[in-house]
């Protein structure tokens, strides 16, 4: 009896145990690139990759902690044109990684294009375009603009087509947030331009437009 109790201990560690190892290798797993900046903020020996090695080389104008977020990345510093600017966010609790890219228009206006990637589900999701206008100190903003109906009068009146939009939308993940990633880290980096791993992209931009 102490025997078949005994196996049967030993049975249910080894389950918890090769479960627990099973756990870790997913959770740890880099599928692709935004994994790779996730977990070189949770499990740094996971990936050599960094942040840090895009702000050495002159990507990046400010990274600091903030209130809500475990990494915050503030605008890039020389990488982009007058009038642009790419910002990021890191949430260990939700898994989140928000990145935003915004275009300024006249009259203090910018074009703001969300990109959220969920660690868990290894999706990409490109949030609805919006509009937000600066203070006049361009300190702060002062007004958003989320209703389609107000954003399609906006675009008109600024003659900005739906293929200006993703246009923008591609210019801004692809030739530089992920290209100034994969760059900046060179070799340390498991990906480079046009190889970005494997994940689902929900792409929204246009939605209701």
């Amino acid at each position: 009896m102490k025997k078949r109790v005994s196996i049967t201990l030993a049975a249910v560690l080894s389950i918890i145990i090769v479960s627990g190892v099973l756990l870790f290798i997913v959770n740890n797993t880099i599928s692709n690139v935004f994994d790779e900046m996730y977990l070189s903020v949770k499990a740094p020996r996971s990936s050599d990759a960094s942040f840090y090695f895009m702000r050495e080389v002159g990507r990046l104008a400010q990274d600091r902690a903030h209130d809500n977020y475990d990494f915050y990345m503030g605008v890039y510093k020389n990488s982009l044109n007058e009038g642009e600017s790419i910002s990021l966010s890191l949430s260990l609790d939700t898994e989140i990684i928000r990145v935003w890219g915004g275009i300024e228009t006249e009259n203090n206006y910018q074009i703001y294009y969300t990109y959220e990637y969920n660690f868990k589900t290894k999706t990409l999701e490109i949030k609805p375009v919006r509009i937000w206008a600066y203070n006049s100190d361009k300190l702060g903003f002062e007004e958003r603009i989320d209703d389609p109906t107000q954003i399609s009068a906006f675009l008109r009146e600024h003659s900005i087509s739906r293929a200006d939009l993703e246009r923008h939308r591609d210019y801004f993940l692809y030739e530089k947030f992920l290209t100034d990633w994969t760059q900046g880290n060179g070799e340390h980096s498991l990906f480079s331009a046009g190889n970005y791993g494997k994940f689902t992209i929900i792409d929204n931009t246009l939605e209701g437009l």
